[in-house]
């Protein structure tokens, strides 16, 4: 693929990456890894506006715009972009801008637009993600397929949910999916949180439709006393003590503790460690820590979801067909933990399914879409 620009040139591609933010640990995966590897092609040349420096810096042949920090906040984000980036494409001579989210200016900017749809449950289920966040996300979703040149779906159960929750012309969509990062190489942290007894974890926000509260009463049953579970990700203060009295109140809150956000070393270190990984997600868009856990080695219970089953060999997780119910958890978690050539068996058909996706193999796919995308409107 050697197609180039204006006058033989690199094709200037703008990276779009606002919506990046700690709690959003999926999205900030997805654009830090697609970054990196679209670098790697010679046909394009990368500028990527964030607000989050430090996941790139540095980045050989990538140059960075810094967004403040007051982006993160959504209100706050579509000002800034409407001020700022109109400018930045006029100024960077962009060709083409490249939006891993559904956030596009709400004026159309004069250069062809690629645009990733992750996950069409706020479409869909506003019992669960509310009301509110429906009508905000539908219309955002509309607006921004209207004027998007070209979209990508990361699997083929978001296409899917596309086609059902909006009417639009599919031809415009492709899907192109994800992968997983593999186990870090590098010494432990001097100071490990890891608990010597068995443990299930948990890694993720403790967004509604991460299904979190089920898992955690699901250590309710006298059945998982021998074991703790484990939780990291974003955390607030308040989400700490509503959780820990939940913990408590049903009786397990000695076996109970969210580390919030981790280093990379010590989280492959949990996963290492780990009896087994929890999944109880109600929607996802792909499935990013499914295949994340498997690439670490952990023997994975999943809720039996489309995106999920889609990602993943259908040997490679225990899947869990009641998501909602705790008793299922309870005996999904003792299925694998108590049998050890089932568990070896979880591990190594995971192994396999996570070395199907790679990023290096997504992000060729993605360039093909870009240098198309120019093509198209040269």
């Amino acid at each position: 693929m050697k197609r180039s620009g204006a006058g033989g040139e690199p094709v200037r591609v703008l990276v779009d990456g606002l919506a990046m933010k700690p709690e959003l640990g999926g999205i900030a995966t997805y654009v830090r890894s697609v970054v990196r590897e679209l670098a790697r092609h010679d046909e394009l040349r990368l500028t990527l506006v964030t607000s989050m420096r430090e996941e790139f810096d540095p980045l050989d042949r990538v140059e960075l715009i810094e967004a403040p920090d007051s982006v993160r906040r959504y209100g706050l984000r579509v000002v800034w972009r409407e001020r700022n980036l109109a400018r930045i494409v006029r100024q960077q001579r962009t060709e083409v801008v490249f939006s891993p989210t559904i956030e596009l200016p709400l004026r159309k900017i004069r250069v062809p637009t690629l645009m990733v749809v992750h996950d069409l449950g706020p479409a869909q289920s506003p019992a669960i993600y509310g009301w509110g966040r429906w009508m905000r996300y539908h219309s955002l979703l509309r607006h921004s397929l209207s004027v998007a040149n070209r979209v990508v779906c990361v699997s083929a159960a978001t296409e899917v949910q596309l086609a059902s929750s909006i009417r639009m012309e599919m031809s415009k969509v492709t899907v192109v999916g994800e992968a997983g990062d593999g186990l870090l190489k590098s010494r432990k942290p001097e100071t490990s949180r890891v608990r010597r007894n068995p443990f299930v974890l948990h890694v993720g926000a403790l967004l509604p439709h991460k299904n979190f509260n089920t898992l955690m009463l699901a250590f309710a049953d006298n059945s998982l006393s021998h074991f703790e579970l484990i939780a990291v990700g974003p955390l607030s203060d308040s989400e700490r003590a509503e959780l820990q009295a939940l913990a408590d109140e049903h009786g397990f809150g000695d076996r109970f503790h969210h580390l919030g956000f981790v280093e990379r070393a010590e989280l492959d270190e949990l996963y290492l460690a780990a009896s087994c990984v929890a999944i109880p997600t109600l929607n996802e868009g792909f499935g990013l820590p499914l295949l994340e856990a498997q690439a670490r080695g952990a023997p994975v219970v999943a809720s039996s979801i489309p995106a999920l089953r889609e990602v993943a060999e259908s040997n490679s997780a225990f899947w869990v067909e009641r998501p909602l119910d705790p008793q299922s958890w309870a005996r999904a978690i003792l299925a694998v933990t108590g049998n050890a050539p089932l568990r070896q068996s979880l591990v190594d058909a995971g192994a396999t399914s996570a070395g199907a996706h790679s990023w290096e193999a997504v992000a060729t796919k993605l360039a093909a879409e870009l240098l198309a995308l120019t093509d198209a409107s040269a």
